[in-house]
């Protein structure tokens, strides 16, 4: 193996497409999501819930590190040391990148970025419109409800992962290739070109929207048959006929706004016309109920931390213990 590609993308972005596509070429090898990197560099975070007391590690960690003044960089060498040896250990001997796509890198795309100085970085961006219809679509078959859409769950990603993302480009935006997913999807050629060229792979790779190996690993979407045709002329606008009732509308709105023109400007994409098209849209009053209580339960979850309470009932339930610190 002779390096690793980070394909960085917020969760629905089309990012297993695109892992799909680019798996077909000989020299590329990959699994569905690594998530290695995550808890590894998370040990320099405090607001991490364990067993053992996570914040007195962190103090004890960087005690060490400053006792030898070595900060941060000689520890992140060794990550870097330790997971390139582990994909290559992995990765077959024809093939010379690993690539790993993890959605949740977003939360750490900077850090990524620093400990890999020599790796091939790829950012997918989507209309986050899109995004948003896509986890609606995906995880509620159409509903928001908090077993269904709990906007709780995906958060962090729209707001936090999208922020760090626009910051880790800014940050290796000479050594990254961008592709939009509305692009991917209308002229695949050219989007696979950008990237065959960035990797240097040359004019061979006869990429195949067809593809039907799954990729290796338990996580990431399972869908099996991630094919253009069905892509093509229906995920770029379906948005529009699920962000459709006030709810909705206001709730996607206001994310815009908290984006703003700047930030959704530098990703390829258009302020003002998403407000007006979210504005334009006829009002249906379908699900509405649901979305109304999925808002207000979804503060609740996030306020009092539900899923630490319901994992702390599913232990007692199953005689276990709970030694859950920060």
């Amino acid at each position: 193996m002779k390096n690793i590609i980070f394909l960085f993308s917020l969760p629905r972005s089309g990012s297993t497409l695109l892992q799909r596509v680019l798996s077909t070429h000989p020299e590329i090898h990959t699994l569905s999501e690594p998530w290695l990197l995550l808890p590894l560099i998370y040990q320099f975070k405090e607001n991490v819930y364990t067993e053992y007391s996570h914040r007195q590690f962190t103090i004890a960690l960087n005690d060490i590190l400053e006792t030898k003044l070595m900060g941060n960089r000689i520890y992140y060498e060794k990550i870097n040391k330790l997971i390139t040896e582990l994909y290559t250990e992995i990765t077959p001997h024809e093939a010379i990148y690993f690539l790993d796509k993890t959605p949740r890198y977003s939360l750490i795309a900077e850090e990524i970025i620093t400990i890999f100085p020599n790796a091939k970085f790829i950012f997918l961006w989507r209309n986050p419109l899109s995004i948003i219809a896509s986890i609606i679509s995906y995880w509620g078959n159409g509903n928001i409800s908090t077993k269904k859409w709990n906007w709780v769950a995906i958060k962090i990603d729209l707001f936090k992962g999208l922020k760090n993302l626009i910051n880790a480009r800014d940050l290796c935006k000479t050594n990254c290739v961008e592709i939009k997913y509305e692009e991917l999807v209308k002229f695949p050629e050219l989007s696979i070109k950008k990237i065959s060229e960035y990797l240097e792979l040359g004019d061979s790779f006869q990429y195949n929207f067809y593809n039907e190996k799954p990729l290796e690993g338990k996580l990431g979407d399972k869908s099996k048959n991630q094919k253009i045709k069905k892509i093509r002329g229906t995920s770029v606008e379906k948005w529009k006929t699920i962000v459709n009732n006030p709810t909705r509308k206001h709730w996607c709105s206001n994310y815009i706004k908290w984006i703003g023109k700047t930030r959704l400007h530098s990703i390829g994409y258009d302020y003002d016309k998403m407000l007006t098209d979210i504005a334009s849209l006829d009002n249906s009053f379908g699900h509405i109920t649901k979305d109304l209580m999925g808002y207000i339960i979804g503060h609740l979850i996030e306020i009092f931390e539900i899923p630490l309470f319901r994992k702390k009932i599913i232990n007692i339930l199953n005689k276990k213990k709970n030694y859950l610190v920060q």
